[in-house]
């Protein structure tokens, strides 16, 4: 079994075919454990999984940005920094180098080390000279590179509009070497819109992702299960079946609901022995239960959280985009129901405070 095979699968087809992705998923959906995930599953290369020849995952984590200037300089300084950071993953993710030559070994160092000084007020111009030289090594040597943005929101608040044309630029120079996969709580034309960037200069950059939008849902059974036995094997305690299949009915699989509410019942047991209908309003009671709906709920566009209210009001439902979307986010259900029964007994309790 592959963790979250569907998704896994989706994204390395594109990347083979040199497509950039864009993935959202709600607040707690395993957005991390999946970059992890992308990011070593060169391992799992096989009958099961198919990995693109001469592929190398680069992730950047936007948490690793650190603070910025907010001085008049302070675009500059940030584009620096976003070259900075994208060439230093990449060395990290090659290093070694033991697929170089000598000489190419030299260009990378040279271009690495230049990076590093960002004193003089005019270099935040040559960055993108240097980023662009530094991975001209790997791209010679005939590798392909993917660089995963956790957290992109981060990304599009922190770093100038300049640096997304500058990601195209260098994607249009190098097409099927190198692609770049954005993970994030909502659709990138609003992330760049919530960061403050004009729709047409960042479009070049967004419509890299028009092609292919995968949503992290709910975990599927299998991967259910199997962060529920790797959560009871972590405490060395077991859980029965018949309560691991109430968990998973009344969280749906949304992973931080899943995890919150097996640490509840590993630590209350007699949670496990509720009926099904009162499970949900009993969990909800627990602060750390009520804190991932919080992070789903939050994580959700005003229009999002709109429709998401009208229909749990009983409202009339029609199908839209934005009820797409909240169905492959794993919230609406059929008949346009509210989904998970723990998320909408949160609703209902918000409602009536």
């Amino acid at each position: 079994m592959i963790y979250r095979q569907k998704e896994t699968e989706a994204i390395l087809q594109a990347w083979n075919a040199g497509q950039s992705v864009s993935v959202v998923g709600v607040g707690s959906a395993g957005k991390s454990n999946f970059v992890n995930h992308l990011a070593t599953s060169g391992a799992l290369a096989g009958p099961a999984i198919y990995w693109p020849d001469g592929l190398t995952p680069v992730v950047v984590d936007a948490n690793l940005l650190g603070p910025l200037d907010e001085s008049p300089q302070g675009d500059a300084v940030a584009f620096w920094a976003g070259c900075e950071l994208l060439l230093h993953r990449t060395f990290m993710a090659l290093y070694p180098f033991d697929r170089f030559s000598e000489q190419e070994r030299s260009t990378l160092y040279q271009a690495y080390e230049a990076l590093q000084d960002g004193s003089n007020p005019l270099f935040a111009q040559l960055a993108l000279r240097y980023l662009e030289l530094g991975l001209s090594v790997p791209f010679r040597a005939g590798l392909r590179l993917a660089f995963i943005f956790d957290e992109f929101e981060r990304f599009a608040t922190k770093l100038p509009v300049g640096f997304f044309q500058s990601l195209r630029g260098l994607r249009d120079l190098h097409k099927r070497r190198l692609t770049y996969t954005t993970i994030a709580r909502t659709a990138l034309p609003t992330v760049m819109h919530s960061a403050g960037k004009d729709a047409l200069q960042a479009e070049p950059f967004v419509e890299l992702f028009n092609d292919l939008v995968i949503y992290l849902g709910p975990y599927a059974p299998d991967d259910a299960q199997a962060m529920l036995q790797d959560l009871i094997g972590r405490r060395r305690l077991t859980l029965s079946t018949p309560v691991a299949a109430s968990l998973f009915s009344v969280t749906g699989g949304h992973a931080g609901l899943l995890r919150a509410g097996v640490h509840a019942v590993l630590d209350q047991p007699a949670l496990g022995r509720l009926p099904l209908r009162d499970l949900s309003p009993t969990l909800l009671d627990l602060p750390a239960v009520e804190r991932e709906c919080i992070a789903i709920w939050f994580s959700l566009g005003a229009e999002e959280q709109e429709l998401l209210g009208s229909l749990y009001r009983g409202r009339r439902a029609e199908q839209t985009p934005v009820m797409h979307v909240l169905e492959q986010k794993g919230l609406v259900g059929r008949k346009f129901q509210v989904q998970p029964p723990l998320f909408a007994a949160f609703l209902a309790r918000q409602a009536s405070s």
